[in-house]
């Protein structure tokens, strides 16, 4: 699970070169792929592992990331859509996603819809909606300042 990383990692170092001061975005859930039901806890140590090396680059290149992943929460279990801002100095910010896709993040009427989902053998991996509301980021870079955020 941690090749992903590893692969994002070489990409970002190889797109930086020389350069100092980069906004790199990367896909959403591209930083750990979504576990299996069974996975939770050994996923939060992976995620945690996932994160790891991400905050030293950002220091070291003066760069900030956009890095989205699947977070587990430990105490309840469940699934977040989180975007995450690395910013040049290290310091990571986190948003859960709120507006959940239906049948891709959310299964309308689930109760419903579980004996089906049973007989057919699918995982109902559903993520939780955060109820958070995001003001724009602060950024620096170089000489410029930003906001940013998802819409």
């Amino acid at each position: 699970r941690l090749a992903s990383r590893d692969a994002y990692l070489a990409l970002a170092r190889q797109a930086v070169g020389k350069a100092r001061g980069m906004l790199l975005i990367f896909p959403e859930e591209g930083l750990l792929p979504l576990p299996v039901p069974s996975d939770r806890l050994s996923y939060s140590t992976q995620a945690t592992e996932a994160l790891a090396p991400w905050p030293s680059f950002a220091r070291e290149t003066g760069s900030a990331l956009v890095l989205g992943a699947t977070v587990v929460d430990a105490a309840s279990g469940a699934y977040t859509n989180e975007l995450l801002l690395v910013a040049p100095d290290g310091t990571v910010q986190r948003y859960a996603k709120h507006a959940l896709v239906p049948f891709g993040e959310t299964i309308p009427g689930k109760g419903l819809l579980a004996p089906l989902l049973a007989l057919l053998g699918m995982p109902s991996n559903e993520f939780a909606a955060s109820s958070q509301a995001l003001a724009p980021w602060p950024l620096s870079l170089g000489r410029a300042d930003y906001r940013i955020g998802p819409l």
